[in-house]
């Protein structure tokens, strides 16, 4: 039994024909990473660039709130404001519907 494989013998003229379409692969190879590379870096940018402005939009929105809280509190600490109890008096805590027993509802 014999199991020696024999090597198919490839000479460097039989390869010619296809060394165009090799290079033409290559080139295509070589075009889509650089595409894919570019169209990387403009999503990178885009991203920067989108964070910034949520960043700056959050910090613009807190010091808004810090400033009208500050205002808040100057004047509840003023001498025009007065906080007093809440009172509610017994007509006010009554509705307007008629009411309905349940005996009349069944």
């Amino acid at each position: 039994m014999n199991l020696d494989i024999q090597r198919p013998q490839f000479s460097a003229e039989q390869l010619k024909p296809l060394r165009p379409v090799v290079i033409a692969a290559a080139l295509l190879l070589a075009a889509w990473f650089a595409w894919s590379g570019w169209q990387q870096h403009r999503d990178d940018v885009r991203r920067s660039d989108l964070q910034q402005s949520r960043d700056l939009a959050v910090q613009s929105v807190r010091s808004a709130l810090l400033a009208e809280h500050r205002r808040l509190e100057q004047q509840l600490a003023g001498s025009g404001f007065q906080a007093g109890p809440l009172v509610l008096s017994s007509s006010s805590c009554v509705s307007s519907r008629p009411q309905t027993s349940h005996a009349q509802a069944s």
